[in-house]
Order: C-alpha cells, then structure tokens, then sequence
C-alpha cells in the first residue's frame, strides 16, 4: 500500500502527518530519517487499527488538501506564537511512503 504523507521542515527537522491516518505523525533529524520513522509509525498505526477494526480513510484529492490546509494552519500558529519567523514561506513537501502489508503470526 502507498500512502501520502506532509513533511513540514521545523528549527530541529521534519515533522510528517498521514492525512489517510488520523493521528498518525512522526518527526525525525533529517528528511531521510522523518520518512523511516513514518515508515514505523504507519506499520504501527495499521496494526492497532486493525485490531480495534478500523481501517485507513479512504486517500483523495479532498483528503490530501484538508492535510496540507491543516499544515498551512499550523504554520501560521508557529508565526503567531513567535516559533517561526514571518518572512519564511511555506515549506511543505508531499511524499509517497510505500509499505508492505505485515503477516498474521
């Protein structure tokens, strides 16, 4: 299964939300080490999910942009409390994590 993820750059690395997922997000020191830890958080996710029966929402167009509003929104917070300067853009980037599905034990 693939899924898209939203990493924002943050003062200490990246942050990284699964619009698909809720709830799931990750962080880590570099882009590459965000990504592998979304990797975990998504393995993690699907299967606590499945146990409690949910499943992921299904990935559209509609979804993904609620995800990146939600960012911006975020991004606007930080300026306002001061954590992120005003002059910076908006950086966000969508990337594609790949995922095997796990097997029953």
């Amino acid at each position: 299964m693939r899924y898209t993820v939203i990493l924002v750059p943050e003062d200490n690395g990246f942050s990284v939300s699964v619009p698909a997922l809720p709830g799931c997000m990750s962080m880590g020191r570099s882009r590459d080490e965000a990504l592998a830890n979304a990797q975990q958080a998504i393995a993690g996710w699907l299967e606590s999910e499945a146990a409690e029966g949910r499943a992921p929402l299904p990935e559209t167009p509609a979804l993904i942009e609620a995800g990146v509003r939600e960012a911006l929104e975020i991004i606007d917070d930080m300026r306002a409390a001061g954590e992120v300067p005003a002059d910076r853009g908006y950086d966000l980037e969508l990337a594609t994590i790949q995922t095997r599905p796990s097997v029953p034990a």
